[in-house]
């Protein structure tokens, strides 16, 4: 044999027996095996195992040839290279390099080659043996290229990640978390991560932890972190057990800043159950409360009263000075509702101007003082731009469980008590009672039925004349609106004409009045009649409407009416806003339709304003005019209105005469035109045809 191991001979004296172990070996051998005969600077196989064919591509053993006459000619080139450096040193070399096997195979070696010297110390051999190495360079180059991926991980996650021992100390922690936590990186290290935890949360991020060290991956949906300079920021928390050779060792904590996610969310909770205007709860938030309070009362047999305010004369303010003023008032009222100490309640808006109260009391007599501060609160006047604006509050109550024990109910019920109040006493405040609900309910029926009522062809004009004093003959008349409803028959206007004006539907029904009557002169008008003025009462809600101008004219233009036919009598409340309406009165003007002041005296004007306005007619009111027996006062203020109105060329109504005596005084006075039911009721138009009206001679 070429190679003896040293004892081999001595051991096994058989020759043959001695070649046959060996080539079992070398046959079986998983490594490959070369031995390489040196001579004439060559280097010549002479022995190669059955597995190192595969890496020769070979079926048969090379033996005699050289590296050139098997392997590529770079692959020789190398080889020879290593093995001269063997001879040279006559020492082993390791390396380690490529193979590609007959069948196309791209195998990793490690090769060790080994200089056989003789006894006269010259390189006879070299021994080499290639051990195929691919799994290992795969499982090492995975193992580096998952170090890789898990430093960029760390390094470019877009979240923070610190690492922490099983105690919670920080031994790493990556830029974005440092910039997170706001604290240079020395003060982050070596820190226990309770130090970056907010007391509030802290004992809850030690259950999670606890549980996470026993290998359970955690998430924590919200926590609170103590940043540098008590920044307040909002993470999410994921806590991922580090296991080292099966053992915990320790976590990573990834944290996601979700800071202007919480902050968005509070802002849409603040949108769903704040009021934008007064930042009061809105109906939301009450109806939360209001359902969280009557299950926790009923649990523990608690009692809770609703306040349900609403602000007398707020709308016609609102309608006067505009919505800009009514929103600084309503802010000034939330302002005053929250400043009553000693209480334990809370305030709402429940829309507009109504605000619905809770407090924890079911004594009445301490609900009423509550009840009676909140009037009080009214007292003193609302500043607004060196202006004083004063208003008083209704108010009505319900109790929790006696009026009902459903939170709705208890909101109509505290609804039906301030109904009561405002029909009876406003400014003042009541307690449901179980017969309120039907005052309410006619209302209710009447709001409903009103809104029907003009397409259902259910309302109709009437017309009240105008009389001159002295000649008796009809100079004007006036039309007012009549309502015959099919359940109720014909209903009051006192009954639906204030819920149209809080409604707002007192618009549609006054632009419905301003046709009907142009459609009424026009009629007149095709059968030949003489016409004369009709006076419209326009309230102080449709004056100050945008489209009270366009409504007007486009039914003078559709009926061709004479502008100067048509008198709109407003009263004196609707000059609150005296700048404003100078601008419409203007427009009414130079549309050419004539103005009065209805109502002339009960008002907010100052006579001063008289003078200022373009004012055609003055309408004494009938107050006035049936105390001119009864009290000298009034008789000095109509003649006062008189003599004013006809010295600045305006004409003069009085309203609600009644008695021959009142006519004579007008007469002393020189107050020429006079309407009542002395001499005519409202009447329909057929009548007001036929018998004061006279047609066109020919």
């Amino acid at each position: 044999m070429i190679v003896e191991e040293e004892g081999f001979v001595d051991n096994i004296s058989d020759v043959s027996i001695q070649s046959k172990i060996l080539g079992i070996i070398y046959r079986h051998l998983n490594d490959f095996l070369f031995i390489m005969k040196y001579e004439n600077d060559e280097f010549r196989y002479i022995f190669t195992n059955e597995k190192s064919l595969e890496v020769l591509g070979l079926s048969e053993t090379p033996r005699g040839k050289t590296f050139y006459d098997v392997l590529p000619q770079d692959k020789a080139d190398s080889l020879k290279i290593i093995y001269e450096e063997a001879i040279l040193h006559k020492q082993s070399i390791e390396f380690m390099d490529d193979h590609t096997l007959f069948n196309g195979e791209l195998i990793h070696a490690e090769s060790i080659i080994t200089p056989i010297v003789n006894s006269v110390g010259e390189c006879e051999y070299i021994i080499c043996i290639t051990r195929d190495i691919t799994e290992r360079v795969k499982k090492e180059n995975q193992l580096l290229e998952n170090k890789l991926r898990f430093q960029s991980l760390f390094v470019h996650n877009l979240d923070a990640v610190l690492s922490v021992d099983s105690q919670g100390n920080i031994f790493n922690v990556n830029k974005v978390g440092v910039d997170l936590l706001g604290y240079p990186l020395e003060e982050i290290e070596n820190r226990n991560i309770l130090r970056f935890i907010d007391f509030v949360d802290s004992q809850e991020f030690l259950n999670l932890f606890a549980m996470a060290l026993i290998g359970k991956s955690l998430e924590l949906k919200k926590i609170r972190l103590k940043a540098f300079a008590e920044k307040e920021i909002f993470a999410q928390l994921k806590l991922i057990p580090t296991v080292l050779h099966g053992e915990i060792v320790g976590l990573y904590i990834v944290l996601r800043d979700i800071t202007e996610q919480i902050h968005q969310e509070e802002a849409i909770r603040q949108l769903a159950y704040c009021d934008a205007l007064t930042g009061l709860g809105n109906r939301v938030a009450l109806m939360d409360n209001l359902k969280m309070l009557t299950k926790s009362s009923n649990s523990e047999e608690k009692h809770f009263a609703l306040l349900y305010c609403d602000l007398d004369r707020f709308k016609l303010m609102n309608d006067s000075f505009g919505h800009t003023t009514g929103d600084i008032l309503l802010k000034e009222v939330a302002n005053r509702l929250i400043s009553i100490m000693d209480y334990n309640y809370s305030v709402y808006r429940q829309g507009g101007d109504e605000f619905i109260i809770l407090i924890e009391e079911s004594d009445k007599e301490i609900i009423s003082n509550f009840a009676g501060k909140i009037i009080d609160l009214f007292n003193s006047p609302f500043k607004i731009e060196y202006q004083d604006f004063y208003f008083s509050v209704s108010i009505g109550i319900s109790i929790y469980p006696t009026d009902s024990t459903n939170p709705y109910s208890l909101i109509k019920n505290a609804d039906y008590a301030l109904y009561n109040v405002k029909d009876n006493e406003k400014g003042s405040f009541e307690f449901y009672k179980n017969d309120m609900n039907k005052n309410v309910s006619y209302t209710l029926e009447i709001e409903s039925g009103m809104r029907k009522a003009i397409n259902n062809n259910e309302f109709f004009i009437c017309y009240q004349p105008q009389f001159d004093v002295n000649t008796k003959k009809t100079k004007s008349l006036e039309a007012l609106i009549r309502w015959n409803n099919p359940s109720f028959g014909l209903v009051p206007p006192l009954d639906f004409i204030p819920i149209a004006e809080e409604t707002g539907y007192i618009i549609n029904i006054g632009e419905w009045v301003i046709f009907e009557v142009c459609k009424q002169l026009a009629e007149w008008k095709e059968k030949s009649y003489n016409l004369i003025p009709v006076a419209i009462n326009i309230s102080t809600r449709h004056f100050k409407h945008i489209s009270f101008i366009n409504a007007l004219k486009r039914a003078l233009d559709i009926f061709e009416i004479d502008p100067g036919l048509i008198e709109i009598e407003i009263t004196e409340r609707a000059m609150m806003n005296f700048d404003e309406s100078v601008i419409i009165l203007d427009q009414l003007k130079t549309l050419g339709v004539n103005i009065s002041i209805d109502d002339f005296g009960t008002g907010y004007s100052t006579l001063s304003y008289l003078k200022n306005l373009p004012l055609d007619t003055i309408k004494i009111d009938r107050s006035f005019i049936q105390e001119i027996s009864k009290s000298e006062k009034d008789e000095m203020i109509i003649k006062l209105i008189s003599d004013l109105a006809r010295n600045l060329g305006m004409r003069v109504i009085a309203e609600g005469v009644e008695e021959e005596s009142q006519i004579h005084f007008l007469k002393r006075i020189s107050c020429d035109t006079a309407q009542g039911f002395l001499y005519s009721r409202p009447i329909l138009a057929e009548e007001v045809a036929s018998n004061f009206l006279n047609k066109t001679t020919t």
